[in-house]
């Protein structure tokens, strides 16, 4: 499975909303589909539920390649935000998770196409 956002602005709002959903919750569970991405967390005090549900259409590059239904994946809000945290602002980003892995990676690049449209 992996998903790319080439896209400044939208991966600055995918960054901006994983490091926000730390301020509710330790962890949030990520369900992983042919349909897109789903996640759903519930605050510290079990008051405010709440989910998201981003389609593939949104990211430029999304393959579901897993042979199950949907990829659940269980992350540590602040261990996420430490990463995203080093995203810087022109960069673009990229998840990918191999089946049963216990690893997501997540790449940041700088936008090569973006480079190439100031030169021109």
């Amino acid at each position: 499975m992996e998903f790319k956002i080439n896209n400044k602005d939208k991966a600055n709002k995918l960054c901006i909303l994983f490091q926000n959903s730390k301020e509710f919750t330790d962890h949030v569970i990520l369900y992983v589909s042919k349909d897109g991405v789903y996640i759903q967390g519930l605050d510290k005090s079990n008051v405010c539920l709440y989910e998201i549900k981003i389609p593939k259409e949104w990211f430029d590059i999304y393959n579901y390649t897993s042979n199950r239904e949907k990829l659940l994946l269980g992350i540590h809000n602040e261990m996420l935000y430490k990463i995203i945290n080093t995203k810087e602002n022109e960069q673009i980003v990229h998840f990918n998770y191999e089946d049963d892995s216990d690893k997501l990676n997540i790449t940041f690049f700088k936008n090569i196409q973006d480079e190439n449209d100031k030169n021109d």
